[in-house]
């Protein structure tokens, strides 16, 4: 999250010399708002751009727009947006996600004289939470209509491609990851001997992705056995868990 605290003119220097993005014209800012509701479904809010909108008019997409020169910085940018376009306060920024760039093309004059003018934007976006219980209120000059969507529901949504990949990486984002801490012991180690001083003992971690595993309690441990070094793989005994959400710090 090293770009919130900077201005847009800051991340168009970072962008100069960036060997990824392209130099960009303008900054943009995207807020993944995430909400949980009480059978543990996470939900991210996203609007359908208003008809009368030149680029892409009635296509979904999460809060955000044009960083302005007013803005402080990337943060003071992106509560701006979310505040204009649903009513709702940024509490916190959960994590950063992956920045992308797209280019916008729109025509001006007439006749012989009409010309393309094209420029680079640059999206930075993130995942954040809201006061909870609050609901959006959709501000119609620019967007028609918002809603709270699941991941399975993301591919009946008209949105670019971009944007689809942004949304599902802010879903992916959400998901803790449980690591487990404890000491391999010998295989004749038994659960209840009080003689640790004679084992042999490894400290390890093993980490998992409590979706992709759908393991419960104990079987865990098992598949901790798996990831450590095969002289290791006896007895694991178990000492704490941490849930640790990508990108940010550890909780015990």
């Amino acid at each position: 999250m090293e770009f919130l605290g900077m201005s847009k003119a800051d991340i168009q220097t970072w962008a100069l010399s960036s060997p990824i993005y392209q130099p960009a014209d303008k900054i943009t800012v995207g807020a993944a708002i995430i909400r949980e509701d009480n059978k543990g479904n996470k939900h991210i809010l996203i609007l359908k751009r208003a008809a009368h909108e030149a680029y892409y008019p009635g296509v979904f997409e999460i809060p955000g727009g044009k960083v302005n020169e007013t803005d402080p910085s990337i943060y003071d940018a992106i509560s701006r947006e979310v505040a204009e376009e649903t009513g709702l306060t940024i509490l916190k920024v959960v994590s950063s996600l992956k920045p992308f760039s797209y280019t916008t093309e729109k025509q001006v004059g007439q006749g012989p004289s009409i010309k393309t003018i094209r420029k680079v934007a640059l999206q930075l976006s993130y995942l954040v939470q809201v006061q909870q219980g609050e609901d959006f209120i959709v501000n119609l000059n620019e967007h028609s209509e918002g809603v709270w969507i699941t991941a399975d529901k993301l591919h009946t949504i008209p949105m670019t491609e971009e944007m689809r990949k942004l949304v599902l990486e802010a879903f992916d984002a959400t998901e803790e990851l449980v690591l487990i801490v404890g000491q391999c012991m010998p295989s004749e180690f038994k659960d209840d001997d009080r003689a640790h001083s004679k084992w042999t003992i490894a400290p390890s971690v093993a980490e998992f992705d409590e979706l992709q595993h759908k393991h419960e309690g104990r079987s865990w441990y098992n598949i901790a056995l798996r990831r450590f070094p095969k002289q290791n793989t006896g007895k694991f005994v178990f000492h704490q868990e941490f849930i640790v959400h990508p990108n940010t710090d550890a909780k015990t």
